[in-house]
Parts: C-alpha cells; sequence; structure tokens
C-alpha cells in the first residue's frame, strides 16, 4: 500500500454514487453531494447535505490522471495537508470553520476531503455580475468588515493570499472562503536570500 504521513490517520469513507451524484458514508453520517462548486486538475469542491446542514467538501485526488510525477503529487498532497491543519486551527464567524476530514481509497486510487463550513450567500464576483460595480459606500462598508477576519488571520500568521471577490461571500458581513493556498509562518521578502548553518 500507499504510506503518506499524516499527523493523524485520517478516517476512511466509503463513496457510491446515486442517480450520478455522489454519497459518501463516514461512520454513521452520510453526505450527499447537491452541486459541484469548482474544478481543478487535482481538486474538486462540492457542496454537499450532511446531517448538519449543507457543507462544502474539498477534494485532492492523490493518484492524479494528470501524469504528475510521485514527487508532485506528494508535494500537493503536503499542501493540502498544511492547508487542513491551518484551518482547522481557526475559529472566527467570518471565516469557514473545518468539519471533517476523511480519506476515500477506490479502484487503487486515494483521495482526500475536508469539509468545511457552508455560507450561504452569493459572492462578492456574483454580485458585480447581477448588479454590475457596487457604490463606493457599499464597497467601504464591505471592505471594512473584511479587516476582522483578515486581522484574525494575521495574527496567526496566516496570510490567505487570494482574497478576491469569488471568495468573498457576502451576507450581514463579508466571509472569506477557499483558502486554497493559504500560508502560515513568517512572511519572506521576495528574493532575499537567508543564512542559514
Amino acid at each position: 500500500g500507499m504510506s503518506v504521513a499524516t499527523e493523524s490517520p485520517l478516517e476512511n469513507a466509503l463513496l457510491r454514487f446515486e442517480k450520478g451524484m455522489r454519497v459518501y458514508v463516514q461512520g454513521e453520517e452520510e453526505l450527499q453531494q447537491v452541486a459541484v462548486l469548482g474544478n481543478t486538475r487535482n481538486s474538486h469542491t462540492f457542496l454537499v447535505e450532511g446531517p448538519e446542514g449543507k457543507e462544502v467538501l474539498k477534494l485532492l485526488n492523490y493518484r492524479s490522471p494528470g501524469g504528475d510525477t510521485e514527487q508532485e503529487r506528494v508535494k500537493s498532497l503536503e499542501l493540502f495537508e498544511r492547508e487542513i491543519k491551518i484551518l482547522s486551527k481557526l475559529d472566527h464567524p467570518q471565516i469557514a470553520k473545518v468539519k471533517r476530514q476523511f480519506r476515500v481509497e477506490n479502484e487503487g486510487e486515494t483521495s482526500f476531503y475536508f469539509g468545511q463550513e457552508y455560507f450561504e450567500g452569493p459572492s462578492l464576483e456574483q454580485l458585480i455580475e447581477e448588479k454590475g460595480a457596487i457604490e463606493p459606500k457599499a464597497a467601504a462598508r464591505m471592505i471594512l468588515t473584511l479587516l476582522d477576519p483578515v486581522e484574525y488571520l494575521h495574527q496567526r500568521t496566516v496570510v490567505h493570499r487570494d482574497i478576491k471577490p469569488k471568495n468573498i461571500i457576502w451576507g450581514e458581513n463579508a466571509k472569506l472562503v477557499d483558502f486554497g493556498v493559504v500560508v502560515e509562518g513568517t512572511v519572506s521578502s521576495q528574493g532575499g536570500s537567508t543564512i542559514g548553518g
């Protein structure tokens, strides 16, 4: 089998298909796919309905069909695990919380998953597409409501790095989603050289 270094071995879940939709069974709980939210070459994001309501489920294909080298696969898995680890520590009402993580073995392929809180409401991108440019006063209000979660992240040396209209959900305040390229640690200056023993 394949060994992957994780701090805690991820629970296995089962995947079955019903009417072309994914159903995940994790212990006593079932997560039913409601919609596909996004796809990149190696990762997919679904909206699922679970016992406590809707969740966003993000998956990483470990044996991706893209002909990746083992090294690339390990790297993408490490990034994925780091994202889960960082996000699991966050607790802020305007930042999507991690609800679960598990793995699925299917036909020799391993996929890694984590489930996140789902925020109802349009993204800023959708708002702009539907209504056109947002008037300056309203835009300023939105940005002000974002300062709190962003400050919360930066106090924990977490940098979102992808704050854009698509990743801001607008309701009574702005909420941050999709930390696909979250970075933790000291912010290094680009091109600086470090001298180390």
